[in-house]
């Protein structure tokens, strides 16, 4: 199974984009498993255990708006999160897939997919720099499923 989990608020404009192409490439892929919600939940573990690849998609303000960036979230990186920090108040990928592995045995090999994003203020609406680069996105989130 290959997994696409996208998340972002969906009352926060640009923020919503993660489970926007989520959705969008579930209706194209229809075998393509996909999660999604306004943040990361631990609960997930699990099913990113059973997976062959996993795909995590979000914005990022760090990036200039319609930049696209892909990481890989290699087992051999650092974790980055506080240990202070508990698990439960704030998931990131490199976390949900440490804890698949403690708990379930597997820690498939993912990927983290970002957009700029212009406008996390309240709203619905996508940004104009973020609207045009939405379908080259999902074309890289694509490619790299079809590569797997």
């Amino acid at each position: 199974m290959q997994l696409l989990i996208g998340y972002g608020s969906q009352l926060h404009s640009d923020d919503a984009v993660g489970q926007t192409v989520a959705l969008a490439l579930q209706k194209e892929l229809p075998e393509l498993e996909v999660l999604t919600a306004a943040q990361l939940l631990p609960e997930w573990a699990e099913t990113i255990s059973r997976a062959e690849l996993v795909i995590f998609a979000d914005a990022s303000p760090e990036l200039k708006a319609g930049e696209i960036a892909c990481f890989s979230l290699d087992a051999a990186e650092q974790h980055t999160q506080n240990s202070s920090n508990s698990i439960t108040h704030h998931c990131t990928p490199q976390s949900l897939l440490e804890l698949a592995e403690l708990l379930y045995g597997n820690r498939p090999p993912a990927w983290l997919y970002l957009i700029g994003s212009a406008n996390l203020s309240l709203g619905e609406n996508f940004s104009s720099a973020l609207v045009v680069s939405i379908p080259v996105f999902k074309k890289a989130i694509r490619l790299k499923l079809r590569e797997a």
